[in-house]
């Protein structure tokens, strides 16, 4: 059974400085809510103050961590004075004695619980040297300090629902206190249960008649915080420290006497700080429709901190200065992403990949590549789509549960192009080029040639007699495709007749082992060899221009090229093309876009799906710097294109 945490706990941390003679000041807490104070050394008022103010609120402190240099352990004897020899006769003091002896004593005369040795905790300043001049500390002894301190915290917040720390800023070795924030700073972003609640200093200079005034400078101290906060969320895509920091100067601004127009103030800051999370969010999650909408949408981020920034520009107060300035930083970020601005936020695509790129959000990058280049390509017009097939697409894609999950052009270029209209049009090209084959040997005697001509005959007229009563195939489709055999050069000519021939003993063997009550258009007429067929092979410049861009990139991207073989040319339909329904202004480049699109595709698919962790998937995968160069190759590509083409 777990022991039961205490509610809360106060620790105040202080820097022990060194009292060299006996003089009395008074104090005034600035908004008078307190009696005054008076003290004799420098960490005295802030200690007190923090006792006091506990006090009023039924609160105690508990615990004070005295960071120790030797100089303020070592007794010395003080300027002589009456009142301090009344107190301590002539014997040698240290800095450290003194302090604890004045906490104990105020404590007692405030009548808070008594205190006994535990209530200090004792932390050495020291490089275990006989040095005695202050600034002689290393930066080894300040670092070993402030972790004591930091370790020490850690033990305490294990036992308490929650640790409120107080500073005092007033006293020893000063660069001590920048440590000790910038520790702090972690310890909230690790420990939850631990807040830094104030950091108390006196201004000296800033005297109330003859009395020095003692306020908590969080806020001003915070600057260093504010700065990390803004690095935080540029880098990791982190709210959470810019939304803590102005939440504490929101709670300092809770006097009963605040004004509407403060409160709507931080009331603005906090809707663009929860946009800047959503974004950040769909950052992290790779949403891609989000982050293209969070961009160039509507109501996109640019927009959101464009209106606060107008809105309180003439404005004079602290908070909403402060925020303009965090506006001015963030948004230097995302300058690159409105270069050259489109209308139409999907052509805005290539910006927002490079920028992927440039911050490291390579899972990002990657992500925005596979799932919406296509979108980008076709909305572009790198490939053209006719009002006809887009119809078509549409209507065929009703019965298509697949299709209506995904987004049109995404399923348009990774789907229904590579599948269904690459088999129908095969149907189509198929019927032609065995329409060729036969009159192509009608010249020719051969053992068992008539046998052979007979099945190919009986084919041909299965595929017309399948084109002409299909009702899927379009009409523009027929058109378009089927004679097609009259744009092809010669030796494309010759190509088909060498695939033909080249398939024959296949086509021969699946056409035996058909029963011949199935032998008709339909059914298992739509066989394996009909949807696998490639006839890529009858347009050798093109498939000699994919072969050779491969083993470009296996050159120059050190990658295994047979490895990637099947991505890259999953999407290089180019046999499609008709230049009527199917166009792209610049073939080789759409190509080499497409190659790198499978590849990029692969590897997004591997990376968010279940590894089997086989020697064959670690040659596939791609490392870090490989997927990036690929992504910047593919974005150049694009670039490449469009410079030669719109």
């Amino acid at each position: 059974m777990s022991e039961k945490k205490t509610k809360e706990m106060n620790i105040m941390i202080t820097n022990v400085s060194i009292i060299t003679r006996y003089k009395e000041s008074e104090y005034t807490d600035v908004s008078g809510t307190y009696d005054d104070i008076t003290g004799d050394m420098t960490n005295e008022p802030p200690i007190k103050y923090l006792i006091k103010k506990l006090k009023a609120n039924d609160a105690k402190l508990d615990k004070i961590i005295l960071i120790e240099s030797n100089k303020a352990k070592e007794k010395v004897k003080l300027e002589s004075n009456e009142k301090f020899e009344n107190k301590y006769g002539n014997d040698k003091y240290s800095s450290v004695e003194i302090l604890k002896d004045k906490i104990k004593t105020f404590c007692q005369y405030e009548k808070v619980d008594e205190i006994d040795d535990s209530f200090f905790v004792d932390v050495p300043l020291s490089d275990d040297t006989d040095k005695k001049v202050i600034s002689e500390i290393s930066d080894t002894a300040v670092v070993n300090a402030v972790m004591d301190v930091y370790k020490k915290l850690v033990d305490e917040a294990k036992n308490v629902n929650q640790l409120n720390v107080y500073i005092d800023a007033n006293g020893g070795v000063r660069y001590v206190l920048v440590m000790l924030l910038s520790v702090m700073n972690i310890l909230e972003k690790m420990q939850p249960n631990i807040k830094l609640q104030a950091i108390y200093s006196m201004l000296n200079d800033k005297k109330i008649g003859e009395k020095i005034p003692i306020l908590d400078t969080s806020m001003t101290y915070a600057s260093i915080e504010l700065f990390s906060a803004m690095n935080e969320f540029i880098y990791y895509g982190r709210t959470k420290a810019l939304k803590g920091y102005f939440e504490k100067r929101k709670e300092m601004k809770k006097e009963p006497d605040a004004d509407s127009e403060t409160m709507e103030v931080f009331c603005d800051i906090e809707k663009c700080i929860e946009r800047l999370q959503n974004m950040a969010d769909n950052m992290q999650l790779c949403r891609t429709e989000q982050i293209i909408e969070d961009f160039y949408g509507e109501e996109n981020i640019k927009k959101v901190l464009n209106a606060f920034d107008e809105k309180y520009k003439d404005k004079k107060d602290a908070d909403s200065q402060i925020f303009r300035n965090v506006i001015e930083n963030i948004s230097k970020e995302y300058e690159d992403i409105y270069n050259g601005e489109d209308k139409n936020k999907f052509l805005n695509l290539p910006q927002i990949i490079q920028w992927c790129l440039d911050k490291d959000f390579v899972q990002q990058a990657l992500t925005l590549c596979s799932e919406r280049l296509p979108q980008y390509l076709i909305e572009n017009g790198t490939v053209r789509i006719s009002n006809e097939l887009k119809e078509y697409v549409k209507n065929s894609s009703k019965k298509n549960n697949k299709a209506q999950q995904n987004e049109f052009n995404y399923y348009v270029l990774t789907d229904f192009l590579k599948n269904d209209y690459k088999t129908l049009i095969n149907y189509i090209k198929i019927e032609e080029m065995l329409s060729m084959y036969v009159s192509s040997m009608k010249n020719y005697n051969r053992k068992n040639n008539d046998e052979y001509q007979r099945i190919l005959k009986e084919w041909k007229n299965k595929f017309a007699e399948y084109t002409e009563k299909e009702k899927n195939i379009p009409l523009f489709v027929k058109e378009q495709q089927k004679d097609f055999v009259t744009n092809l050069t010669e030796s494309q000519k010759e190509k088909c007749l060498e695939y033909i021939k080249k398939e024959k003993n296949q086509l021969k063997e699946y056409w035996e082992k058909q029963n011949p009550t199935q032998r008709s258009a339909g059914g298992k007429l739509k066989s394996e060899w009909i949807v696998k067929s490639d006839l890529q092979e009858i347009y050798p410049l093109y498939v000699e221009y994919r072969k050779n861009f491969l083993k470009k990139l296996e050159e120059e991207q050190n990658i295994d090229g047979d490895s990637h073989r099947e991505d890259a040319y999953k999407y290089t339909f180019f046999d499609l093309f008709d230049d009527k329904h199917l166009h792209t202004d610049d073939m080789e480049h759409f190509i080499s876009i497409m190659v790198l699109y499978g590849i990029l595709k692969g590897q997004r698919n591997l990376s968010n799906h279940a590894s089997q962790g086989s020697t064959d998937e670690e040659k596939y995968v791609l490392d870090m710097n490989q997927i990036k160069s690929l992504i910047r190759l593919e974005l150049e590509k694009i670039a490449e294109y469009n410079g030669g083409n719109n």
